[in-house]
């Protein structure tokens, strides 16, 4: 933890218990800063982005940052369905 901000690495392949663990990390974490670093994710599906994005939506509503670190390199290796870029640069 740095400057108050609480942070979740993702792991390069992300599974069902990877998103648990990141459930309960933004659980846990909001209503403060928080940081979730996508930097080493080459293999993301689509539960995990709906929750990155429902995450980015989420502190947005309560003014709280969340930075997501590469995020758009993780989104790249989601290849289910196209996701605009924008919503998760906001």
């Amino acid at each position: 933890m740095t400057n108050d901000t609480s942070r979740f690495a993702l792991p390069a392949v992300v599974r069902m218990e990877d998103c648990e663990a990141l459930s309960q990390f933004l659980k846990d974490a909001r209503g403060a800063a928080a940081t979730v670093d996508c930097s080493g994710v080459t293999r993301l599906g689509g539960l995990a982005a709906q929750m990155i994005i429902v995450a980015k939506r989420t502190w947005a509503a309560d003014d709280q940052p969340l930075e997501l670190i590469e995020a758009d390199q993780a989104l790249h290796a989601l290849h289910i369905a196209p996701l605009d870029q924008e919503e998760i640069a906001a």
